[in-house]
Order: structure tokens, then C-alpha cells, then sequence
């Protein structure tokens, strides 16, 4: 059974026209972003599930996160759900998402705006 891969912070070296680009589409595509309700609260996310976790782990190396496994779906998954990453990189991709996903985008800006303006948007380090 694959293991679970640690969660880990973005590398913006790895944020180059090209790797934008690729992960702008390939969440497009295969990806959902949102404001989730967790156990307690409310949480904003962006994912992506694959068979395979390949692509998954490139979007690691490059923004961060955490990709497991759901042995029952039998399905990797892809996911960033931390505050000071996730504002950011929907703000580099939003420019590449389809309308949709730029809805989506601003859903998660809207509220992270507005619900939570405490929130520290430290800068991710060069």
C-alpha cells in the first residue's frame, strides 16, 4: 500500500512560466478549488485526484501540500489547504484558469477577504 506522503511548502524557485502554466491546466482539468466545510470549520482548498501520482507529485514539489492515497476509491489525491500557500498560488494560476475555475478562484478570494482578513499572508520564500 503506498504510503502518505508528508504535507511540505512550496518551492518558488520551481514557479516558472512553464510550470504555471502546465499546473494551470492540469488543475483546470482534473482539479476543484474551493472553501470546504471541515470537522469545525471552514477550510479553502485546492486539489487534484489521480490513478496515478505522478502529475500529483510534481504539483507537490512545486506549491506544496500533501498527496495520500484513498485505498477504498483506490485514488491518489493531491491537496493544498494551507493559508499562507494557497492565497498566492491561486493568485500566480488565475490568470491561465478557464472562467470556472476563476469563479472558483474568486469564491476563495472573496472569502478569504472577507471572512478571514486576520489571516497572516506571509510571503512564501524565494
Amino acid at each position: 500500500m503506498p504510503k502518505k506522503r508528508r504535507g511540505q511548502s512550496p518551492n518558488k524557485q520551481l514557479w516558472t512560466m512553464p510550470n504555471i502554466a502546465w499546473a494551470a491546466g492540469f488543475i483546470d482539468g482534473e482539479g476543484s478549488i474551493g472553501v470546504y466545510k471541515s470537522t469545525h470549520s471552514f477550510t479553502a482548498c485546492v486539489q487534484a485526484t489521480q490513478n496515478d501520482p505522478e502529475l500529483l507529485n510534481r504539483l507537490l514539489e512545486i506549491f506544496g501540500g500533501l498527496v495520500d492515497y484513498n485505498k477504498n476509491r483506490h485514488i491518489y489525491r493531491w491537496r493544498l489547504n494551507n493559508r499562507n500557500f494557497i492565497y498566492p498560488m491561486i493568485r500566480e494560476l488565475y490568470s491561465w484558469f478557464s472562467r470556472k475555475r476563476q469563479k472558483e478562484c474568486q469564491n476563495v478570494f472573496d472569502w478569504y477577504e472577507n471572512v478571514k482578513p486576520h489571516w497572516n499572508t506571509r510571503k512564501i520564500d524565494d
